[in-house]
């Protein structure tokens, strides 16, 4: 038989092959919480610096790329777990650690921690504590956080919620799916060097 003759199989298709019907559940509920996710650090914040590419201040033709959020606390922050799901990583980096939590075909990276509260395997809540981001220059506490679907990049700020409401997909089947750069003092090379250095760090895991 012909092999162009085999019906082909879309990658989706392949993705959901090999999870488990309560990933594939897992997957459905998040993806239907887009925009309600929590913010994955406590207390107050501000975002330090955004998703995506940027130009280096003071440098002409320089870009540079943030693959996640980087979330600025007060003292006292945590870092938490934006949803269900299982701690697949805890790895550790030029002195801090990451944490990876993976919420059927979703992940979620939880990077710059000075300590860390959960293990790999453990299963985790929405909101649940997972560690102590480290502090930036300032001494304020600095969460770099990243969203992924398998390796695809994806916006935090699109899934992450003002609200802190998440849905449940055996509640209700309806659902409301709804660069600017600050430095803490030193070189900005530098600092996206770091956030570099954070993401090839993370894609050891993924």
């Amino acid at each position: 038989r012909d092999l162009h003759s085999f019906p082909t199989r879309r990658s989706s298709d392949l993705e959901i092959s090999w999870l488990t019907p309560e990933e594939r559940q897992l997957s459905g509920n998040f993806e239907a919480n887009k925009g309600r996710l929590p913010v994955p650090i406590t207390g107050q914040y501000r975002i330090a610096a955004h998703f995506g590419q940027y130009r280096v201040e003071g440098l002409s033709h320089v870009t540079l790329e943030n693959k996640g959020v980087n979330y600025a606390g007060k003292q006292g922050a945590r870092a938490r777990s934006v949803f269900d799901g299982v701690v697949t990583a805890v790895s550790a980096f030029g002195g801090t650690k990451n944490v990876l939590v993976r919420h059927g075909s979703y992940i979620s990276v939880y990077c710059n921690l000075s300590s860390v509260i959960v293990a790999k395997g453990q299963k985790v809540k929405a909101r649940d504590i997972l560690g102590t981001p480290a502090t930036d220059d300032n001494g304020n506490p600095l969460l770099h956080f990243q969203l992924r679907k398998e390796t695809a990049k994806l916006n935090p700020e699109l899934w992450i919620g003002k609200s802190d409401g998440i849905v449940n997909l055996r509640q209700t089947d309806k659902f409301i799916s709804s660069v600017e750069r600050q430095l803490s003092p030193g070189p900005i090379l530098n600092d996206g060097k770091r956030m570099s250095a954070w993401s090839e760090s993370v894609g050891e895991h993924l």
